[in-house]
């Protein structure tokens, strides 16, 4: 009895640094968190499909090819190539640590370096995918706000005026360049924290699994105990190495990310702008000819309001008749407002609906010549209205998308350089990894992913809008 009671002692200290080993390495997830990475693999896929079939249009046409040199010294990234390139990597980074992350979920170690460097590789590649597509924005930033770019670019020179071309290309080489180089020695740090604490824990468990199996004698269990004492150090210790790092790159990324968007909105900020002005200049263009508009048939559909009636019965059915008539278009006006707020993927070809009235002014006053010009003239101005304001419309609602996507990643890093999940003490590491992997991957599928991508494959192969500088062609015409 007394030569069996210091082996059990020694067995129980085991069990217990044993639990200590459990709390420090092993995962804490939900249930249903294995059907969410799940969904997530499927649907990855299928935006990095939609990305490639919307590159096509412009492969044909333009030919393939990554970076261009203008004339004026610019390096004019191929957005419609880069983007599809960028998502693919990402898709193929993310993809694999979610298949790796199903398989780690029911280990009793700590999630696997491969886990870990897909994952910390993906985020680099998602601000490549952040500046390609802000630099779509400034492409489209106007000189002055008397004019607006055009937002499809030709093989010819990009109509990029606004910054000067040294510092488009220091931008866009930083915005390319930092976060890979930023990212690569803290990743390369923790991927070799991360094999330690997992040959660590591979060698503890199989000395455990001797002192559980009950082939050995009471002192070497003791010695084995000491030992697992400093593997369990080396391990808590290696742990604060990569949550050091780790909140390190989430405070560098937290940076660049924000430095993105104040270039995003900046860029936004002066399109809308000159769309605003614009819009003005259009606006007082048809209140100078309101009967080009349709205002003139608005006005002769409610010219029984001044007639005159001989029947006080006819005037209280007229007034009746007002009244509907009046609360009907101001419904009708209140879903107008609304549905003018709403994005569209394409604008309406046909702005002017064509009416069939006669203009107010007598045929005789005016020459044929004359009287086609004008009404050709108003139809310009009217549509091309109609188009910016729709257009301003698209941009407010990608501003918003697009702020939207990036406050999700900057919440990311915000969360792990922050240590908002109180890693170690309520969380594990593996936690840790689980919920980043988790948060980044539904948060580009829902944004990024699948709705952008569907928006850019539409919008590849729909027919190009056109441009302002184009339809003075129109104008040009009738002066001649």
């Amino acid at each position: 009895m007394n030569v069996t009671q210091p082996e059990n002692v020694f067995v129980v200290q085991s069990i217990a640094l044993h639990q200590l080993f459990q709390g420090a390495a092993k995962s804490h997830h939900p249930a249903f968190l294995p059907t969410i990475l799940w969904v997530e693999a499927f649907l990855e896929p299928i935006a990095g499909a939609l990305y490639v079939i919307s590159a096509i249009p412009a492969i044909r046409k333009e030919g393939f090819w990554l970076f261009k040199r203008e004339t004026n010294g610019m390096i004019r990234p191929n957005t419609h190539t880069l983007l599809p390139i960028f998502v693919l990597l990402y898709i193929i980074c993310s993809l694999s640590s979610l298949i790796c992350l199903l398989i780690d979920l029911d280990s009793t170690t700590i999630l696997s370096a491969r886990t870990v460097f897909l994952s910390l590789v993906s985020y680099p590649i998602l601000l490549c995918i952040g500046w390609t597509k802000i630099w779509n924005v400034l492409r489209a930033i106007p000189l002055t706000k008397y004019g607006l770019a055009t937002m499809r670019q030709t093989n010819g020179d990009s109509s990029l005026k606004f910054y000067r071309p040294r510092t488009i290309n220091l931008l866009s080489a930083c915005s390319y360049g930092l976060p890979l180089i930023f990212g690569s020695i803290p990743i390369g740090m923790i991927m070799y924290e991360v094999f330690k604490i997992n040959q660590t824990i591979t060698e503890y468990t199989h000395d455990y699994s001797s002192i559980i199996s009950g082939q050995i004698d009471s002192e070497s269990i003791a010695n084995l105990n000491t030992v697992a004492v400093k593997q369990l150090l080396s391990i808590l210790h290696s742990g604060d190495k990569v949550l050091f790092l780790s909140r390190v790159i989430g405070y560098g990324y937290f940076i660049i990310g924000l430095a993105l968007l104040f270039i995003m909105w900046f860029g936004y900020y002066r399109i809308l702008l000159a769309v605003g002005f614009q819009i003005d200049t259009f606006r007082k263009a048809s209140e100078q000819a309101p009967n080009a508009f349709g205002i003139g048939e608005f006005k002769n559909s409610y010219k029984v309001e001044s007639s005159p009636v001989s029947t006080r019965a006819d005037s209280t059915s007229l007034c009746s008749v007002r009244v509907q008539t009046q609360q009907r278009h101001s419904l009708s006006r209140v879903t107008m407002h609304l549905s003018t707020w709403l994005p569209t993927l394409r604008p309406d070809p046909e702005f002017l609906e064509k009416s069939d009235s006669v203009p107010t002014t007598p045929h005789h006053d005016r020459t044929p010549d004359i009287q086609q010009w004008e009404s050709l003239n108003q139809e310009m101005i009217h549509s091309q209205y109609k188009s910016l304001y729709r257009y301003k419309v698209n941009l407010i609602w990608q501003a918003f998308c697009n702020t939207l996507i990036t406050l999700s990643f900057l919440g990311l890093n915000v969360m792990v350089f922050s240590n908002s999940l109180k890693v170690p003490l309520r969380h594990s590491l593996s936690d840790l990894i689980w919920f980043t992997i988790t948060w980044a991957s539904v948060s580009w599928v829902m944004t990024v992913g699948i709705p952008f991508g569907l928006v850019a494959c539409i919008v590849s192969f729909s027919p190009p809008v056109v441009a302002l500088r184009e339809n003075e062609e129109r104008v040009k015409e009738f002066d001649d």
